[in-house]
């Protein structure tokens, strides 16, 4: 079955769907293969030929997860659930996985290899699929996720360098904001940094399209976090983990304890505002634009 959004097909694979833009994907390609040390990935608008030179495909690789000497690739998304995947991940490889959860996260610390020491041909068929790689990332519904993300770094674990640029930005653009900051003056700074250039907003409130390079990678499954346990497990399945690591994908880590009810604070003009800025997100991921039920949203 095929799915008609804004003129671009998106295959239905089942519960799980492929959202790969055959012809941004083209276009991208064109574009590295003609400028092969050219740097490109997020744009402001959807149309290849818009695709800004920001992101190098070099630093793109660094960021995944490229396990099992080449059998699977995982592509992080910040609020995903990424701190327990990649527990898990590094447990699978035998890897020391830190106390610090923090550390987790970073590649000087946990050492988990990415696509980036191979070449540019190699990665590419690797994202595009002319491999046996094995390629996943997980979504998430836009609402939770930027609930969560202002609980938890705003809220649970301020992060004072987040605070500084949301204060400068709505400072810059006279954007009023409180002391604390409110989660509707929150939705209104990132939606206007979304807008005015998506690749200098923080990685946790970027739109997902975005921060999982759909643009560029032709994933075999994509996971939900509203199904996050049996997707979760049906990946360790995938790749082959051991009976330990698939036993712990119902444990829940680094909870936020942020919930959607905190969008009944933001006023209809500051939600049309983020819907705006966060469209590509509920178009390509094809999240209905409605609230959705209250729900816990942790992770």
């Amino acid at each position: 079955m095929v799915f008609e959004s804004m003129g671009t097909n998106y295959t239905d694979c089942g519960a799980v769907r492929s959202f790969t833009k055959a012809k941004q994907i083209e276009g991208v390609l064109r574009t590295t293969k003609a400028v092969a040390e050219s740097s490109y990935g997020f744009a402001r608008t959807t149309g290849a030929e818009t695709i800004q030179s920001v992101v190098r495909l070099e630093r793109i690789g660094y960021d995944m997860y490229y396990g099992g000497n080449g059998r699977y690739l995982y592509q992080p998304i910040p609020k995903n659930a990424c701190t327990k995947i990649k527990s898990l991940l590094l447990q699978i490889e035998n890897m020391p996985v830190d106390s610090n959860w923090w550390h987790v996260h970073q590649k000087e610390y946990n050492g988990f290899p990415g696509t980036h020491n191979l070449t540019l041909e190699e990665q590419l068929d690797i994202f595009q699929g002319r491999t046996d790689t094995f390629r996943f990332v997980f979504i998430r519904n836009p609402y939770a996720r930027l609930a969560s993300a202002y609980f938890d770094k705003l809220g649970k674990n301020i992060a004072p360098h987040i605070v500084r640029r949301i204060k400068t930005f709505a400072g810059q653009n006279r954007i009023p904001l409180s002391d604390p900051i409110t989660f509707s003056e929150f939705v209104t700074v990132v939606s206007h940094q979304s807008i005015a250039n998506v690749a200098d907003i923080d990685q946790h409130f970027r739109p997902q399209y975005y921060e999982g390079r759909f643009f560029i990678v032709n994933f075999d499954f994509v996971g939900r976090m509203e199904t996050f346990p049996d997707d979760l497990n049906y990946v360790l399945e995938r790749i082959g983990a051991p009976e330990g690591a698939v036993a712990q994908a119902h444990a829940r880590k680094h909870e936020t304890g942020s919930t959607v009810e905190v969008w009944d604070t933001v006023s209809a003009d500051v939600r049309t505002l983020f819907l705006k800025a966060y469209e590509i997100d509920f178009d390509v991921l094809q999240y209905p634009k409605r609230l959705p039920a209250l729900h816990r949203a942790s992770q």
